[in-house]
């Protein structure tokens, strides 16, 4: 038997309009300002999601990982919020909510090996809802620009932290992850708002801050067992863990690919074809 916690958190919606109203009208972002002593911006144009928030694939990042003072910058001068239009919040947010979504069609012509590695890993994910090649070329550049503007159009995905940070590395003690708690509710709103085939959290940090989630909220809503899985890849163990969540009275079967964030992992596409087939065997089988 497992309890779970039922209540009202903020949802996306509300966690953008509260940090870009704050923002247009000159203050720094209050809810990255309490993270400050971790590095992230508070000036900056945060980034929320990008793709298809009805998508059935899921994968969530811990946060954007982009410099904080470049974010800052880019706010200060204008480079960014001049693609908006600032007659108002709501039509600045509501071209915000736009670009993310077409983010993929906008960044199509722009090389990035962590998305083009999203879509390695997700090829081939049965029904996941993403258009990518049955048997691609990942060393032919348009193969690979095609298929990254796939997987950022037609997934959704989600940051926990959506204020830039260049790091994520030095959140450990209980009183410094109690912060980040807020921000799992707005993710567990989002993922829960529509039903989902697959949940993707990329990074081992997630199952650290799940399990403080639970002790925090008295709760089981991140059922996490105790085995990791683990697969050879060359002469190291990338590894990854199934888990299920339950959140107001939902149940979601999720994945934690603990090893994806790894550099080494980056355009070696062998070695990410062998974890994606690992990950998604277990996946199926759980």
């Amino acid at each position: 038997m497992y309890r779970e916690i039922v209540i009202h958190n903020m949802t996306l919606d509300e966690r953008i309009r509260t940090d870009i109203e704050e923002r247009l009208s000159g203050k720094e972002i209050s809810a990255a300002k309490a993270l400050a002593k971790f590095g992230f911006s508070a000036k900056g144009l945060p980034l929320y999601f990008t793709g298809n928030r009805n998508a059935r694939t899921v994968f969530v990042n811990l946060n954007p990982g982009r410099d904080k003072e470049d974010a800052d910058n880019n706010w200060s001068k204008d480079i960014e919020k001049y693609k908006f239009d600032q007659s108002s919040s709501e039509s600045f947010i509501k071209g915000l909510i736009e670009r993310s979504k077409n983010y993929g069609l906008l960044d199509k012509d722009r090389s990035d090996s962590f998305d083009e590695k999203q879509a390695a890993f997700l090829t081939p994910w049965k029904d996941c809802g993403i258009d990518l090649p049955q048997e691609p070329n990942w060393h032919d550049k348009n193969t690979r620009l095609e298929a990254k503007k796939n997987v950022l159009c037609q997934k959704l995905q989600l940051e926990l932290i959506p204020y830039a940070s260049s790091t994520f590395d030095n959140i450990r003690g209980d009183e410094e992850k109690r912060l980040f708690l807020p921000f799992i509710d707005t993710l567990l709103d989002e993922i829960f708002a529509k039903p989902r085939l697959y949940v993707i959290f990329a990074s081992a940090k997630f199952e650290e801050l799940f399990k403080f989630y639970n002790t925090s909220k008295n709760s089981q809503t991140f059922v996490i067992p105790r085995e990791t899985k683990k697969v050879l890849l060359k002469s190291t163990y990338a590894s990854f863990k199934v888990i299920e969540i339950h959140y107001n009275g939902k149940t979601q079967k999720a994945l934690i690919a603990r090893t994806f964030p790894s550099q080494g992992l980056g355009r070696a596409f062998d070695l990410m074809q062998k974890y994606r087939k690992s990950c998604y065997e277990e996946f199926i089988k759980s």
